[in-house]
């Protein structure tokens, strides 16, 4: 029996044996939802992306500079800044549209919804050096792509080019016009100096007047001289005029790839079908994962008994009537202890695999279970290193199983009467140098002999055989050896481990208990500290042995 699931919330290692119980109903959803992404690649058109690449040799622009109460701010864009914006240029798509046809190919209603459909499907990719950049453009099939890309890269390359001509062609002109300007200003100086040199009335003005003309004439000759070399340095640059961009590699079909993730979209939805899978195992089959858990340890290990041993916040022990999932966990846990094979009276060594077993409230939670149902009981603690159990019992741990054992104490002074019908503690006492030899002492034969004839169930509490070797002077005590180890790290492996040492030391390992915490709501913590036993006679009261 495995005691309310929900009550104590599941731990990794239940949804670990739950999905391996149920892993072909994960393969299942796994193959279906991938064949639902084969039928949704295959009923898909397919995106291919084409590049076409262009070398750039652009000379860097001068940067103007403005001034700031703080600071100097450069105001130029970069070269891939102005390469994107003139390949998204309005008129340059405009002519890809009309060229490819494309308000037919993509069945646009106009130019402009075709020259929006285009803006989003032309993308610019630069290399990290910048001496080139790729014009990427997608479509439905790879010729389509080939053609946009292309188109694109050649109009842009070449509307860069005719820019760059007539720029300089407006130089030309410019200069032209201003030499042309500059030589008919020379022209109307000297005809006004040929009109000063003949005899005139006013003789005394022509005269001031002329050496003003002169030094004009001078420097206007120097202005037209300095406006002819340019001209002809522009003339030069207008012959070898060019944008700096040209077409390196135009795109082909053996160039077009797809774009659309291809069959990795198919892996996406088998990847689907596997969380859809897990969470249909979580959402339908929660009820069956610690019994699944249980099984697998029991067949593993070759051991009937197995079941989980809850771990309330108020132990068992201090509660006047306790019910619920915990108490019938530890019930069903008595009557499989109950079958196991012993005579008049049965002395149970409960190993834990580490601290983390909490092995002290599983022994203090079923004592008291086996007490309530009319058996006597008493409970060894020899763990001398880290016993807990008088905490629980509300007992006094002054003196205990070492004193006896070193023959500084009678049985019956170190035997405790717990608040708790049936039920004994014996504590486990000083620590003392050789605890390993006092329980392979002959007063530890004596004693196993007495509690025997004494009490229906002896339960020895023992510390961890991996980590001392107190346990191995216990078990041959014993007619049964429990291991109880945490249920939240726990594993097959750990417990083989722990069999094989109890077996190697003359034992048999007869159950395996699983611990762990269980979280009571508020209303029944209260309810529970309300109904704990107040019973007369305190904790150190002596049994009548």
């Amino acid at each position: 029996m495995a005691f309310d699931q929900k009550a104590a919330g599941y731990g990794w290692v239940d949804y670990f044996y739950l999905v391996k119980a149920k892993w072909p109903m994960i393969v299942l959803c796994f193959s279906l939802l991938m064949m639902v992404g084969v039928g949704v690649r295959i009923k898909t058109p397919r995106v291919y992306e084409a590049p076409c690449r262009i070398a750039v040799d652009l000379p860097d622009e001068p940067v103007s500079v403005r001034s700031s109460s703080t600071q100097m701010q450069s105001v130029s864009l970069d070269k891939l800044s102005r390469i994107e914006a003139g390949i998204t240029d309005r008129a340059v798509l405009l002519e890809v549209v009309d060229s490819c046809d494309l308000v037919k190919k993509w069945g646009a209603k106009d130019r402009v919804e075709a020259l929006g459909m285009l803006k989003e499907r032309v993308r610019v990719e630069a290399d990290e050096n910048g001496e080139y950049f790729d014009v990427i453009a997608k479509a439905l099939s790879k010729e389509g792509a080939v053609e946009i890309a292309n188109s694109v890269g050649l109009r842009f390359v070449g509307q860069s080019e005719a820019n760059a001509t007539a720029k300089a062609e407006a130089q030309v002109r410019e200069l032209t016009a201003e030499v042309n300007s500059r030589l008919a200003e020379i022209q109307r100086i000297e005809d006004r100096l040929y009109e000063l040199a003949r005899p005139s009335t006013a003789g005394e003005t022509n005269a001031d007047e002329a050496p003003e003309l002169r030094r004009k004439l001078v420097s206007e000759n120097y202005l037209v001289r300095s406006y002819e070399a340019k001209l002809q340095l522009a003339t030069v640059e207008l012959g070898e005029a060019t944008s700096g961009l040209s077409v390196l590699a135009t795109a082909g079909p053996e160039d077009a790839r797809s774009a659309d993730g291809g069959y990795l979209s198919v892996f996406l939805y088998g990847f689907a079908g596997m969380m859809l899978g897990c969470c249909l195992i979580g959402l339908t089959s929660p009820d069956k994962s610690r019994a699944k858990v249980l099984n697998r340890i029991g067949e593993a290990l070759g051991i009937k008994l197995v079941g989980i041993a809850p771990l309330p916040q108020i132990p068992l022990s201090q509660l006047n009537r306790p019910h619920g999932p915990v108490v019938e966990a530890y019930r069903d846990l008595r009557q499989r202890i109950h079958r196991l094979p012993a005579a008049d009276s049965m002395l149970l060594t409960m190993v834990p695999t580490d601290r983390k077993a909490e092995i002290a409230d599983v022994a203090a939670n079923l004592s008291t279970v086996i007490a309530d149902a009319g058996h006597t009981v008493v409970v060894i603690d020899a763990d001398f290193r880290g016993g807990r159990l008088p905490a629980l019992f509300e007992a006094s741990s002054n003196l205990g199983l070492s004193d006896f054992l070193s023959g500084e104490m009678r049985m019956e002074e170190t035997v405790v009467k717990t608040r708790r019908p049936n039920l004994w503690l014996m504590p486990a006492g000083p620590v003392h140098d050789d605890p390993c030899g006092l329980l392979a002492s002959k007063r530890m034969d004596d004693l196993v002999w007495d509690m025997r004839s004494r009490f229906d169930y002896v339960i020895m509490v023992s510390p961890s055989i991996e980590e001392t070797s107190d346990a191995g002077a216990l078990i041959g005590y014993s007619d049964h050896t429990v291991v109880v180890s945490a249920y939240r790290g726990h594993s097959p492996q750990k417990l083989r481990r722990v069999q094989q040492r109890i077996e190697s030391s003359g034992g048999e390992a007869s159950g395996i208990i699983l611990s762990q915490k269980f979280t009571m709501p508020k209303s029944a913590v209260k309810a529970a500290g309300g109904a704990q036993r107040k019973v007369k006679g305190g904790s150190n009261a002596r049994p009548r042995l």
